[in-house]
């Protein structure tokens, strides 16, 4: 994962981060997966909460089970940066809530908030390093 056009150490990204990605074109890979919402979008989903959660947790199990990865909630899956406002309360909470079910139980590291670079906007994405499973790191 060190070879990709991004940090892999999610406190290092920025909103120049994302811009970049945006601008070269930068699709999702094995590595790289991008969702605009962090949590249950009520008024724009054609899924129930309960598909939604479930995709959500089968990537973060994907990449747990291969060699890790980062998603990038705040960007639509044509690469390009949508931020959301940010929840009420400590991000790493919902987080945590997205993978309480996840098999294996998934290991992560949680970017502070990226801030959209605007005294207009309190909007924010959020980067979030998925660790391999301990599994999969036992047989590398």
């Amino acid at each position: 994962m060190d070879s990709q056009p991004f940090p892999s150490n999610v406190s290092e990204w920025t909103w120049d981060t994302l811009e970049s990605l945006a601008e070269s074109g930068q699709a999702e890979n094995l590595y790289l997966e991008y969702k605009r919402h962090l949590r249950y979008p009520k008024k724009d989903s054609a899924k129930s909460e309960t598909e939604w959660k479930r995709n959500v947790e089968r990537e973060f199990t994907a990449f747990a089970n291969a060699s890790g990865g980062i998603i990038v909630f705040g960007m639509t899956d044509d690469g390009e940066p949508a931020p959301f406002e940010p929840p009420a309360h400590e991000i790493s909470r919902t987080v945590s809530q997205l993978i309480q079910n996840t098999t294996p139980l998934v290991e992560t590291d949680v970017s502070n908030p990226i801030r959209v670079p605007s005294d207009r906007a309190d909007r924010i994405a959020l980067a979030v390093r998925v660790h391999p499973s301990l599994a999969k790191r036992r047989t590398a």
